[in-house]
């Protein structure tokens, strides 16, 4: 099982990173912000957790394939590996992640429109 505590420590390492190097005010603001809310961020979920929610590792079965999604309010789209795993990290923005939150193990979703509709299913919610 990965880490969720790894996960949510890197993302901060990440932030802590760009905010260091930030130049302009308004980016040094929304920066100090995306900070907070990972910190912010549960250690750990619940051990009965049933629905995708914020701070959920989520893994999905999509064509043949498994993986690994940290579901956060900010940072989607970094690829961390953690445990000698790839964990993606999505935003609750991003399709994946809005069309998941409050699913449950075993539902289907899709993403995508008519003829290139994509079909994923919930193996795991930790």
């Amino acid at each position: 099982m990965i880490n969720k505590l790894k996960i949510k420590n890197e993302l901060i390492e990440i932030a802590q990173k760009q905010f260091n190097s930030a130049r302009q005010d308004s980016e040094i603001e929304e920066l100090k912000l995306e900070l907070q809310i990972l910190k912010d961020l549960p250690d750990q979920l619940p051990q009965n957790q049933r629905e995708v929610v914020i701070g959920a590792l989520v893994y999905i079965l999509f064509n043949q394939q498994k993986k690994y999604y940290y579901i956060a309010p900010t940072a989607g789209g970094t690829m961390l590996r953690i445990d000698h795993q790839v964990v993606l990290v999505i935003s609750v923005f991003s399709p994946i992640g809005n069309a998941i939150l409050g699913l449950a193990v075993g539902d289907f979703f899709e993403i995508g429109e008519r003829e290139k509709k994509r079909q994923y299913q919930i193996l795991e919610i930790s």
